[in-house]
């Protein structure tokens, strides 16, 4: 991956598959996105879910 930060791929999480809010948030993102181009939204759609996954996913406190 030449010329990438390693840090700015985004790399999806199988848990989140088990958040009941996960579909709405991916299905909200892809919509609001205005370009019909798929990796415009698909970078759309990652940077939402990294936000959501931010503020709403506890997933550190519930193992503790």
């Amino acid at each position: 991956m030449v010329g990438l930060d390693v840090q700015s791929v985004f790399q999806f999480e199988n848990t989140w598959l088990a958040e009941s809010d996960f579909y709405d948030v991916m299905a909200s993102s892809y919509n609001m996105c205005q370009s019909s181009d798929v990796f415009t939204k698909l970078s759309f759609l990652g940077s939402n879910l990294l936000m959501w996954k931010e503020l709403s996913c506890n997933f550190g406190g519930r193992i503790s």
